[in-house]
């Protein structure tokens, strides 16, 4: 199951971990691209966050693979940064595709 999820898992994880990352994947709740969100503006971001309830860790995970990072503990903070942080990306990226 964790290889059709494309996990990556080792013969060393536990089976405990193994499941805790399927799990993990399988209540993720944010489905939008990262392209999708950069299109979206920085309320728009909060309020679809806010509406699918995500939570902290899958903040920090997708703000990681963007190569963002935040030191923020709470989760509002963490949600505000995340959607500054991508609104900006896109409006840079809007700006360079007009310029080009």
């Amino acid at each position: 199951m964790a290889h059709s999820l494309s996990l990556k898992v080792t013969s060393r994880d536990s089976k405990g971990k193994i499941a805790a990352q399927i799990v993990r994947q399988l209540d993720k709740r944010i489905t939008k691209s990262i392209d999708e969100l950069k299109a979206m503006s920085k309320e728009e971001i909060i309020q679809y966050f806010e509406k699918i309830e995500c939570d902290q860790d899958e903040l920090v995970e997708l703000l990681s693979s963007i190569d963002l990072r935040s030191r923020a503990k709470s989760r509002r903070a963490i949600l505000e940064f995340a959607a500054i942080q991508i609104s900006s990306l896109g409006v840079f990226e809007r700006l360079a595709d007009r310029h080009s």
